[in-house]
């Protein structure tokens, strides 16, 4: 990162932290294949605790039906200090509900990922 990125990504950490929503990820920590049933079981699952910004639903302008379905939701995940990539097919705890990550965007300030954007559906 170079000079204003530098200032930048620390500053948005600190937004977030201060007025974000803490949920939970649910990692898959290893995964059993039964090749006979074609089924993925996930053995172990460690629960991670992030603050990402207040989840909020899309504009009716970006629901297609197919990529965002009315119901989807969308929050940015800092990447400062993260000890897990998000990726899609995690779960993700927000209040009481489970959502599904079914998009994780990586938006870079240059050379390094500055944040997540995640979509979630139930």
């Amino acid at each position: 990162m170079s000079g204003a990125l530098d200032r930048l990504v620390p500053r948005i950490k600190t937004l977030v932290d201060r007025v974000g929503k803490t949920v939970t990820f649910k990692i898959p920590a290893s995964e059993s294949y039964d090749p006979t049933t074609l089924a993925v079981t996930e053995t172990s699952v460690s629960d991670v605790a992030a603050v990402v910004t207040p989840p909020e639903s899309y504009s009716s302008h970006f629901i297609d039906g197919d990529v965002i379905r009315i119901g989807d939701m969308h929050f940015s995940l800092p990447a400062s200090g993260l000890t897990f990539t998000p990726a899609e097919g995690q779960r993700v705890v927000i209040g009481s509900d489970t959502w599904h990550v079914v998009q994780v965007v990586a938006e870079y300030t240059g050379e390094l990922v500055g944040y997540y954007d995640i979509q979630v559906r139930k």
